[in-house]
């Protein structure tokens, strides 16, 4: 394969997971391909040593740092996003998972089929697994009821699309990068779902090409979004729920501020984040009226609750 693919490793004390992640990436069918860019944020423990370790037997592995703290993963994230070699496309990598053999392969070759000459992302279902990475389930869309094709209006208040499973094409690197930084900014995978989404287009690989491992120190994880305690917990939230929907409204007029072209879906985006002016009531109409649902009743009725 001549397409040339810079995997982004964001690390933070990666220390007890990070060997694993890194063999999984040099046993890809396609490693001769890509190329693993580590950014390591102010690790305390022997993340960097053993990355370094990596590099001496590793030529297709090198270590960029940040002058300063970067303080977050999406910061992490961006900072490579920035400064990783030019690379046909991108994937982002967390530190304690284990990526399939065939992530790489799989993912690229239904970046082919999805991209037409304009901004496009492809991601993939994911294995939910424990510390031990023995599978909690089989399926993280299934688990959770998460849509694995969203439209432009439901990515608006939900985001379905899990950072360490994207691919994005040199397309949508070179869009995005007219943001120079993560303010207003929830993740940086939601971030890029709807930019992509207004601009280009995005394929899903429906099979799980990731351990996504869950412990106790996961930046973000997958909940068990069914239970009666999460359900519950949640509704006890009130300001913390408000907050979360607020920052949907600012993440939005970001994107449209920065990058709108005047076409219908940056339109629609407009009208999302003119949220920020509404009371509670003109925000239920708005979603009725342009459709910005979550994609579960259970969802849509917490979303009308905490507008």
């Amino acid at each position: 394969m001549s397409k040339k693919i810079a995997i982004l490793l964001a690390t933070h004390n990666s220390e007890k997971y990070i060997n694993q992640q890194i063999d999984s990436l040099l046993r890809q069918t396609c490693k001769d391909s890509i190329s693993i860019v580590v950014s390591d944020d102010t690790s305390t423990d022997k993340t960097v040593d053993i990355i370094k370790e990596y590099m001496e037997n590793h030529k297709n592995i090198s270590l960029i740092k940040s002058e300063q703290a970067l303080k977050s993963p999406q910061a992490n994230f961006w900072f490579l996003l920035k400064n990783a070699p030019e690379a046909d496309y991108y994937m982002f990598c967390d530190h304690d998972d284990v990526w399939l053999e065939e992530k790489v392969e799989k993912t690229i070759s239904k970046m082919l089929e999805t991209e037409d000459n304009c901004p496009a992302i492809v991601h993939s279902d994911l294995f939910v697994a424990d510390n031990l990475l023995k599978i909690i389930s089989p399926s993280m869309f299934s688990s959770q009821g998460l849509n694995n094709a969203p439209d432009l209006k439901n990515a608006l208040v939900q985001n379905s699309v899990t950072g360490c499973t994207m691919m994005i094409n040199h397309s949508l690197r070179t869009l995005a990068l007219k943001k120079e930084n993560v303010e207003n900014m929830i993740m940086h995978d939601w971030y890029l779902t709807i930019l992509c989404l207004a601009s280009g287009k995005i394929g899903f690989v429906d099979e799980p090409l990731i351990l996504y491992r869950q412990h106790g120190n996961n930046q973000v994880g997958a909940k068990n979004t069914k239970s009666v305690g999460y359900i519950f917990n949640k509704a006890l939230q009130l300001k913390k729920n408000k907050n979360n929907i607020k920052s949907t409204y600012q993440q939005a007029k970001d994107i449209y501020d920065i990058f709108n072209d005047g076409t219908e879906n940056f339109e629609l985006i407009k009208h999302y984040a003119q949220n920020l002016n509404k009371n509670k009531i003109q925000r239920i109409l708005s979603a009725f009226k342009f459709g910005f649902w979550k994609n579960t009743f259970l969802r849509k009725l917490g979303q009308i609750f905490f507008m």
